[in-house]
């Protein structure tokens, strides 16, 4: 049996060849500019049509690239009633 790990890698290791993780960072970034006033990560996902989980993996991947931003003041009441942290892209 394999375990999770390994298969979350593989699952990771496809994505990437595939293309699917740069469409994914090409799609957040541009629902991202069309928002100027930022989103957050459960707005992309209901928006992009894309599992929360690779929202949150190329939202990262964006920050880390200083192609987006996040403010830890920016906040929004998600659907679950919980205070989200609002992403913008830069310029």
């Amino acid at each position: 049996m394999t375990d999770v790990r390994q298969t979350s890698l593989i699952a990771y290791q496809q994505i990437i060849e595939d293309g699917t993780k740069k469409n994914q960072k090409s799609i957040i970034l541009n629902l991202l500019k069309e928002y100027p006033d930022g989103l957050t990560r459960e707005e992309i996902r209901d928006m992009a049509s894309i599992m929360y989980t690779s929202v949150c993996g190329r939202v990262k991947e964006l920050l880390n690239s200083e192609k987006a931003y996040e403010n830890e003041h920016n906040t929004r009441i998600n659907a679950s009633g919980k205070k989200a942290l609002v992403v913008k892209a830069y310029g």
